[in-house]
């Protein structure tokens, strides 16, 4: 929860005073969703997950489509931000994903997408470790690397996927895990 905390301070602070309707992209229960409407966002969800969906509709009131991202076609409006949270490494197409989110933002929408960093201390840490046992000590990676992440991005990889689909990347901004915020400037 911290972490969204931190996500939704970092969207309200690039989007300034502008609210709107929000697009949350894979939005589980709806945690996110449900912040981001007491802040004053008018919110709908997507979610592959018949179980999630409920729930997120549930908890918020709102619109929240099951959907499957890698196939299905989107809702056909258009929205003032759209929201990828822990969900960009889970698709089998990121960019064409970025590119379809883009389509339905209006002018002057903003996408946020929140993502691991493969190119962390602590991925670079557990890689090392691994290696440096041979293998023997595994579970660090394993769970960095999980088996349901197609992607491993990076901040560089993630701004280049991002430009690709005809965003302009104007901030990043890392997270730590207790939801501590870090400004980290702008990717090239």
């Amino acid at each position: 929860m911290a972490e969204l905390r931190e996500v939704l301070k970092h969207m309200i602070a690039t989007l300034g005073p502008r609210r709107g309707k929000l697009l949350d992209f894979g939005c589980g229960i709806g945690q996110f969703a449900e912040m981001a409407q007491s802040a004053g966002f008018d919110v709908a969800g997507i979610e592959i997950d018949a179980h999630g969906a409920m729930a997120a509709k549930v908890r918020t009131g709102a619109t929240v489509w099951e959907k499957d991202l890698d196939v299905d076609p989107l809702p056909i409006e258009n929205y003032d931000a759209v929201t990828m949270l822990d969900l960009i490494e889970h698709v089998q197409d990121p960019v064409a994903l970025l590119r379809r989110a883009h389509d339905r933002l209006s002018n002057g929408g903003k996408i946020i997408v929140f993502m691991p960093n493969h190119d962390s201390l602590i991925a670079k840490v557990a890689r090392a470790l691994e290696s440096a046992t041979g293998g023997r000590a595994h579970r660090p990676v394993d769970h960095i690397f999980d088996c349901v992440h197609v992607t491993f991005f990076t901040v560089d990889s993630l701004a280049l996927a991002l430009q690709c689909a005809g965003f302009a990347v104007e901030a990043t901004h890392f997270v730590d895990r207790d939801g501590a915020g870090k400004p980290a400037g702008s990717p090239r």
